[in-house]
């Protein structure tokens, strides 16, 4: 993302509203990966159980197999609620159903780094709040961590949904000065 931004200042767009935001195909094919890889460890797991857990007792195996279970579907389950988020979002976009805010950053809160808080902001009276230590595919980039969003007063385009009653942001532009 940061390479877009130094190549979009280098090709003149200074004055204009840059894409700093937004998120790609890629998506998809890393949470396809992901998918495929958590399936194939429980193939394979559960070719392999006679050989690792022959010698173990009851007990140990209940706790391992449960271990292993709980890893396999929490993996799963998360990659699963991304591919919804995914087509959540690229449904918003195909049909317009996305929100657009378009103003200057207020009431911006950053968080120090290594904080587990929420920086937040607000544009034209509408908060958004995120985490970078979430893996959410939503905007989550911190000011510590070189996020786009730097103080008050930026200005900015932003696309948006309201997803579990947050304001979750899926494209952004911030106005090269």
């Amino acid at each position: 993302m940061y390479f877009l931004l130094i190549q979009k200042l280098i090709n003149g767009q200074v004055g204009k509203f840059m894409l700093v935001f937004y998120i790609s195909e890629w998506e998809y094919l890393f949470y396809y990966f992901i998918l495929i890889l958590f399936i194939g460890i429980s193939i394979y797991l559960y070719k392999i159980r006679e050989i690792l857990f022959s010698n173990l007792s009851f007990a140990r195996k209940i706790v391992i197999y449960g271990g292993l279970f709980i890893f396999i579907i929490s993996g799963i389950g998360g990659t699963l609620v991304s591919f919804y988020n995914i087509i959540t979002i690229k449904a918003a976009l195909k049909n317009s159903s996305y929100l657009i805010v378009e103003g200057a950053i207020e009431k911006f809160k950053p968080i120090r780094c290594g904080s587990h808080l929420e920086e937040t902001f607000s544009v034209n009276g509408i908060l958004f709040s995120y985490n970078g230590y979430s893996n959410d595919i939503f905007f989550h980039e911190q000011k510590c961590d070189g996020g786009p969003i730097k103080n008050n007063g930026q200005k900015v385009k932003i696309y948006y949904l309201n997803h579990n009653h947050e304001n979750k942001i899926i494209k952004m532009w911030i106005k090269v000065p």
